[in-house]
């Protein structure tokens, strides 16, 4: 488990410096909560799920990178279509580091607004946890792996 979140450590950071331009630093556990949840699963040499819980300043802060457009012109499906690509790609890049001679399958990625109270990883996921440069801006990552043996 401990390679598995060796690789998608280095996956989100990957990502998110290349799509979206953003530069990540790891935190302890972001206290400030998330607002959006978007979640994609993965079946093959080794079955789980990934989820990303973003909060809304860096949720925009991406949208705005990858479309180039103003922060009043982003819309809440903007939103969400920026948080499934993120997951998707982040899965992407931690499957092909993890084993790139195994073929896997992935889900659809979903994407969803937090209703408050439930704003933190799974407890019984592991769980990285980022910052950006504003303190209002932070992403968690949870990997839940079920074997395949």
């Amino acid at each position: 488990m401990e390679r598995m979140m060796t690789i998608l450590g280095s996956s989100i950071f990957e990502v998110f410096e290349k799509m979206f331009f953003i530069f990540l630093d790891p935190a302890d556990q972001e206290e400030s909560g998330y607002e959006w949840e978007s979640t994609i699963s993965f079946d093959g040499a080794e079955k789980g799920t990934i989820k990303i819980f973003l909060s809304d300043a860096l949720l925009r802060a991406m949208v705005q990178n990858m479309l180039s457009i103003s922060e009043n012109s982003i819309s809440s499906s903007d939103m969400e279509d920026c948080a499934r690509e993120a997951v998707n790609m982040i899965c992407g890049n931690f499957l092909a580091k993890f084993d790139s001679t195994k073929r896997f399958d992935l889900s659809i990625p979903l994407c969803e607004p937090i209703t408050e109270g439930e704003s933190d990883p799974p407890s019984y996921a592991q769980r990285l946890y980022y910052t950006c440069d504003e303190a209002d801006r932070g992403v968690a990552i949870a990997l839940v792996s079920r074997s395949n043996q």
